[in-house]
């Protein structure tokens, strides 16, 4: 199952400092556009086949090239001190989805535990994924920041309207 925490300000506070040092960067991306619509991303089949990573065109903060090593090195840092603040055993993930993005239907089954995702956007945003039941749900992001916790694996897939942030961390 999944579930949608509080938005705690505190535990933001170093997210809210790398997506402010980085936006040299991203603010060219702010008109780029994926070309995915909502529609698709609601009208797609849940595999029947384990895919543990759909390949999907996000921009990795402490990776992509595009970033300057210093950026890369402070988002590195930072991003350590807060797993370990939040409690978690490992990052999984600190990328940026381009406009118009779909993340297609994938189970994380390659890392199994409890994911949490702490998300930022200004646009549409949508968390699908298959609940117990065997029936697609869906939950739309805030307007800002949202925080959620699942169990993997379980097969989920998002979709984004604008940029949108995430940072995802391995809690058990």
């Amino acid at each position: 199952s999944m579930n949608k925490l509080e938005v705690n300000t505190k535990e933001i506070e170093p997210l809210k400092d790398i997506i402010k040092f980085t936006s040299d960067v991203w603010k060219y991306l702010i008109s780029e556009s994926m070309q995915d619509t909502e529609e698709d991303f609601r009208s797609a089949e849940v595999p029947t086949k384990d895919t543990p990573h759909p390949h999907t065109p996000t921009m990795d903060i402490c990776v992509d090239p595009r970033f300057t090593s210093e950026d890369k090195v402070e988002a590195r840092v930072n991003l350590r001190k807060w797993c370990k603040e939040v409690g978690a055993q490992e990052l999984t993930n600190s990328m940026i989805y381009l406009p118009n993005t779909t993340m297609k239907w994938h189970t994380n089954s390659d890392n199994p535990g409890v994911r949490r995702y702490y998300t930022f956007t200004k646009g549409d945003a949508w968390f699908a994924w298959v609940d117990k039941e065997g029936n697609v749900q869906y939950d739309k992001d805030n307007m800002g920041w949202t925080v959620r916790e699942f169990e993997a694996p379980i097969w989920h897939s998002i979709y984004t309207s604008q940029l949108r942030f995430s940072f995802g961390l391995r809690m058990s």
